[in-house]
Order: C-alpha cells, then structure tokens, then sequence
C-alpha cells in the first residue's frame, strides 16, 4: 500500500499513486528544499515540522542543527512576534 503524502489516501500500486500526484497537485510532497530534500531522507508533507515554509521552521532547523533549548525558545519567541496576525 502507498499513501498520499498530503490527503493521506492510500493506492495499491505506484501507476495509481502516480495518476493520483497528478490528478492532484496540491498532493505532491514539499518542495521547500528541507530536511528530506538536503539529507537523503524521505520527503515531507507541507507543514510538517521538517517544512521550511512554515513559520517557525528555521528554529526547527537550529534544533536539529544541535542548538540547546532556550536557544530554540528564544528563536520560536522572535519568529512569532515578526509574523503576521491572521485577524
């Protein structure tokens, strides 16, 4: 069984997951450049904690980077206030 890195639907074969990645774009799996695209691993969905795209994902970085944890809070702390308030 395949799943479907976003919808998180599954298929019985890679031919079906294929014209499923394409019938549905917004299903293919990030394109940020992040942690499965720089390490050799697997890719990510968008908004995971491996995305680079998401608000806090430089912080995520510094913690997987070996940074301790109020270096982390601190750079969480200074991300939330530089972003945007969605009301």
């Amino acid at each position: 069984m395949l799943r479907c890195p976003h919808c998180r639907t599954r298929r019985s074969t890679w031919q079906l997951m294929a014209q499923h990645l394409k019938d549905h774009p917004e299903c293919a799996p990030c394109d940020c450049g992040g942690y499965g695209w720089r390490n050799g691993g697997t890719l990510h969905r968008r908004g995971s904690t491996y995305c680079l795209k998401r608000w806090d994902g430089p912080a995520n970085v510094a913690s997987r980077a070996g940074a301790n944890d109020e270096e982390v809070a601190e750079l969480r702390r200074r991300l939330a206030a530089e972003r945007e308030c969605p009301f």
